[in-house]
């Protein structure tokens, strides 16, 4: 740019005598001429100079249809990965608050080893509450389907469950217990129910009547194995 500058000054020093010569000669029309010339020349050249200067933004392309269905699908898609992640926090934190409670409620149903789970598992440091509550049902699951006994006191749908759980490998146990922690549930609460049954038989000299918690908990299991085959 320089460079040109000063080729353009230079030829106008060379041309300015023609000027100089005398006014019927046309000199002054020729170095106005000329002057105009050089005058719009750097205008250019500025321009040119403004255009290049770094750190000017660079043009922006008018986003197509594609682009912005694009952009809105994975914004959506972010905001229920995020929703879901909340509503599984917010469930693990109630599961870590209740854990202890159910375990006590159901002590008669439960082995000897359960409370001292929930409590060894309180008192380790975990990331997030979410995975305090995956290992506690891993663990009170684990225990629950070593012992034979309640293994067979499943219904077969539950039992076919609970065979699946056993068979993952430790660490899918763990990221899917609460998918199988209705097994334990439903299996106490079947135990629950074959106690109170045989107390209503003993009390009405071996006659047992079909109580509500019979009704209760078959309606539960069978709306369980529709909902599973959705």
């Amino acid at each position: 740019m320089k460079k040109l500058l000063k080729l353009m000054h230079q030829n106008y020093l060379l041309r300015a005598p023609e000027g100089a010569a005398g006014a019927d000669g046309g000199g002054a029309d020729k170095t106005a001429d000329l002057a105009a010339q050089v005058a719009a020349l750097k205008a250019q050249v500025q321009a040119l100079q403004k255009a290049s200067q770094p750190g000017q933004p660079p043009e922006q392309k008018p986003a197509s249809s594609k682009d912005i269905v694009d952009d809105v699908a994975k914004k959506i898609e972010a905001e229920k990965l995020a929703e879901q992640k909340s509503k599984e926090l917010e469930a693990a934190i109630r599961f870590n608050l209740s854990a202890q409670q159910f375990v006590e409620a159901k002590k008669a149903f439960l082995s000897e080893r359960a409370p001292r789970i929930v409590e060894e598992i309180a008192a380790k440091q975990f990331s997030t509450e979410l995975a305090r509550a995956r290992s506690l049902q891993k663990n009170l699951l684990c225990d629950y389907l070593s012992e034979q006994a309640n293994l067979e006191a499943l219904p077969e749908s539950l039992k076919t469950r609970a065979m699946e759980f056993k068979k993952l490998a430790d660490d899918e146990k763990e990221t899917r217990a609460a998918d199988y922690w209705d097994v334990l549930t439903l299996g106490v609460d079947r135990k629950e129910v074959i106690k109170q049954a045989e107390e209503a038989q003993r009390a009405n000299n071996g006659y047992a009547p079909r109580g509500t918690f019979v009704a209760d908990y078959e309606s539960r299991v069978f709306a369980l194995g529709q909902k599973k085959e959705k």
